[in-house]
């Protein structure tokens, strides 16, 4: 069995879109929050930092922490997330000043690009979690995360 992973998640929204990296695995295109993996040593601030830098080449100032998700992959379809327990930590993110987002040169295996994506357009698009949907248009809304801890969904 392999440890429980801690990932960290930035959840960047202005002007009414969220910007998301673009990920492609050969069968469909995706969407995803930039972040990723925390390493040994590192807080949840440096390793979102770090993650932000390597994916989308800019900076974050970090705010509230808004979620925590939990994904058992042994629940779901995808045999490449067999085995896997992650824990996901999604906070409120600003953009440094002066950042242009773009691919970063450690960009995570699927991912091909990065995107602004209109709020009012995340049910067009194939996004995961799908759970967070509701979520991010209503934290949208209102700047506040409601329920913090989300369980196991995909």
């Amino acid at each position: 069995m392999k440890p429980v992973r801690n990932s960290i998640k930035a959840v960047i929204i202005r002007e009414g879109q969220i910007l998301l990296k673009v990920n492609d695995d050969g069968e469909k295109r995706f969407y995803l929050l930039p972040g990723g993996g925390q390493e040994p040593g590192e807080t949840m601030e440096q390793a979102l930092i770090r993650e932000c830098l390597e994916e989308i080449s800019s900076g974050v100032e970090i705010g509230e922490m808004l979620w925590v998700r939990e994904f058992l992959g042994s629940r779901y379809e995808w045999d490449a997330f067999r085995g896997l327990h992650q824990v996901e930590f999604m906070f409120a993110c600003r953009l440094a000043e002066g950042a242009r987002p773009h691919v970063g040169t450690v960009k995570d295996t699927w991912q091909t690009g990065v995107e602004w994506v209109s709020l009012d357009k995340l049910n067009d698009i194939v996004f995961y979690p799908e759970a967070l949907k509701p979520l991010l248009m209503e934290y949208a809304k209102k700047r506040q995360g409601g329920q913090v801890y989300l369980g196991d969904v995909g």
